[in-house]
């Protein structure tokens, strides 16, 4: 096995040259005017920050972000369009690398990390949040950072985490929600099956509650949370139905007897194939659910091409059937090293699941790929893994394969057709 200084050194050159890399495509993107602005989520944040500048209050989704663009606006003599292109350089950089960070201390593999981080870059749901300058770019790979460690180490320092969570929670509230219902779970799980304490789950639930207090209270998210209370809410109905729906589901999680748990955990292990056949089937159904949700203005990109559609979405697919793939191999035992990433990727899948369900009752209804792009850093490596057992039967192909992903994934964000 190699030693930790010739592992480090053996990395270098990706943890070095693929957040420069990243960084240097979106420099090329931004210089030859690829971003549609109209499509774009950092054309809206370039309009809020020009409303702060002028006085007005708007409401934003991480006020640390705002915090450090004003200050950055405030101390350089360029205007907000060249600062926000110059957040999204770095930033782009940045992300990767935290989450290459993650990868490092917690893959067991050279090669495995390596592939990880080549299937990130296939999938649109990893290139769209990492190259535009908004909270989410960093808000992500913040967020798998902290799930991560409490996925691998649950008995983590409560101190730490709240620390994390805090500062999350104050760059990008979506990414905190997210990190908070994940903790929840898991936290739950263990419980469940034996393997914590109450007393540990009702310190998570108090730490929890303190910080969402914290932002009900907070300046930073008043706006915020009138705009909410006025605009994004269902009915009084409908939002009653949907916590009563909630609560039964937590109720129900609660009741199951312990040693329920332990005998469905190991008739899922028994049938291996059923389980991961489960799992494709309802992805299936939910993206296909997914996508009548969509209003007809997200479809219009396609303009109607089954080709564009095929295209843009070839390098996803193809991320999703690793992922499977891979998943089997997981269940399999076949890399039990990689517990804490299939651990968190059906985490998150469950969550995506409950957003779409959440979706028929909430004003805007991309809530599970919202999810779903958080998924993705701890799909990578279990996707990687299956990529791995795909690519030994292709030989010299593979790399023509992997670039034809990539650039399929990357038209996807640019919004480029061949037609």
């Amino acid at each position: 096995m190699k030693s930790a200084e010739s592992r480090v050194e053996s990395l270098s050159p990706l943890l070095l040259g693929l957040p420069m890399g990243l960084m240097l495509l979106n420099l090329l993107l931004r210089q030859a005017n690829a971003f549609p602005p109209e499509l774009s989520d950092e054309a809206n944040w370039l309009g809020l920050m020009q409303l702060t500048e002028r006085g007005f209050d708007p409401p934003v989704s991480g006020p640390l972000f705002v915090y450090v663009a004003q200050a950055v606006h405030e101390h350089l003599p360029f205007a907000w369009p060249a600062i926000l292109d110059s957040i999204a350089i770095l930033g782009s950089g940045l992300a990767i690398a935290l989450v290459l960070s993650g990868y490092r201390y917690h893959l067991p593999a050279i090669t495995l990390i390596k592939s990880a981080a080549i299937m990130l870059l296939v999938t649109s749901y990893f290139l769209a949040p990492a190259l535009e300058a908004r909270p989410q770019q960093l808000g992500i790979a913040l967020a798998f950072l902290i799930c991560l460690q409490v996925t691998s180490q649950p008995q983590t320092s409560t101190g730490w985490l709240l620390v994390a969570l805090f500062l999350v929670a104050f760059w990008h509230v979506l990414s905190f929600f997210i990190a908070i219902a994940y903790l929840s779970v898991w936290k739950l799980t263990l419980w469940r099956l034996g393997s914590l304490r109450g007393g540990a789950i009702l310190l998570w639930f108090v730490l929890a509650s303190s910080l969402l207090v914290s932002l009900i209270g907070s300046r930073a998210y008043r706006s915020l949370l009138e705009d909410v209370l006025a605009n994004h809410l269902p009915g009084p109905f409908t939002l009653t139905l949907l916590l009563i729906s909630c609560a039964v589901l937590a109720t129900c999680f609660c009741a199951v007897p312990m040693k329920l748990w332990k005998e469905v955990r190991a008739l899922c292990l028994s049938n291996i194939n059923g389980v991961v056949a489960i799992i494709f089937l309802l992805s299936a159904a939910a993206l296909a659910l997914q996508w009548q949700l969509l209003p007809s203005t997200a479809l219009q990109d396609y303009g109607g091409s089954a080709v564009t559609f095929c295209m843009w979405h070839a390098g996803n697919v193809g991320f999703c059937f690793c992922y499977l793939l891979g998943l089997k191999l997981c269940l399999t035992g076949e890399a039990e090293d990689l517990q804490a990433f299939v651990i968190g990727s059906l985490i998150l899948l469950a969550l995506a699941s409950l957003a779409l369900f959440a979706s028929f009752f909430l004003a805007h209804v991309n809530w599970m790929i919202r999810i779903l792009y958080f998924w993705i850093p701890f799909a990578a490596p279990v996707s990687a893994l299956g990529l791995g057992k795909l690519l030994s039967h292709v030989g010299k192909f593979r790399h023509f394969i992997l670039i034809c992903l990539f650039m399929a994934s990357l038209s996807h964000v640019v919004r480029f057709s061949i037609l």
